[in-house]
């Protein structure tokens, strides 16, 4: 049983559709924050109360986006129970998340270890060897941008883990770029201080809003 969509997530849907159509390629990373909206999860979770549960709501969605000539994308899509299960989706973990100080437990999205690891990977191929030539100042520029922009979609929910691991091995990888390049032996913590990284180079430290 498919349900009349209220008028806002009708909106929304005619906007995909017009986008998908016109450019097939495009990835829907910005839609996060159209996920957490009242008006569509209110939608989702009655279409799954009308059609006994998420298999049949899985089945009326793929007739759904049929008729709207647009490819489910078997390989990613799956019914998921929460919040025994998890599922990743445009970056982000989604499942049962346990606050550190208190332990509680909550339904929320934070980044994927997935995510974290291809902004290691970007950080990684920006210190290599092969860019010794360069100025440090120039390098720490190109970091920050990485940083910025990953810090700026991964966002939303408990961050505090992943920035705290991104800005631990940033440090130690820049460092050692710095050795390399200077050709200091030593581990170069008492010549290139947290201190000077920071202060001097202006390199960004991610600073999380929640843990």
């Amino acid at each position: 049983m498919i349900l009349e969509p209220p008028a806002s997530v009708q909106k929304l849907q005619t906007a995909l559709q017009a986008k998908a159509k016109e450019a097939p390629s495009y990835r829907f990373y910005l839609l996060y924050d159209k996920l957490y909206r009242k008006d569509v999860l209110g939608y989702a979770y009655r279409c799954c109360k009308a059609n006994a549960g998420a298999p049949e709501a899985l089945a009326e969605m793929r007739e759904m986006m049929r008729r709207l000539k647009l490819t489910v994308n078997e390989a990613k899509t799956r019914v998921c129970h929460l919040p025994e299960q998890r599922f990743d989706f445009l970056g982000y973990s989604f499942g049962r998340y346990y606050l550190p100080q208190t332990g509680r437990a909550y339904l929320c999205p934070w980044p994927s270890k997935r995510s974290v690891q291809r902004l290691i990977g970007a950080i990684r191929e920006a210190t290599e060897r092969s860019t010794q030539w360069q100025e440090a100042d120039e390098v720490v520029r190109t970091i920050n941008r990485k940083l910025h922009g990953w810090a700026n979609y991964f966002s939303l929910g408990p961050t505090g883990k992943a920035y705290r691991t991104i800005n631990q091995y940033t440090l130690r990888r820049l460092c050692r770029w710095l050795c390399r390049k200077h050709k200091v032996r030593n581990s170069g913590a008492r010549r290139f201080p947290y201190e000077y990284l920071y202060d001097t180079l202006g390199l960004v430290e991610l600073t999380a809003v929640r843990a």
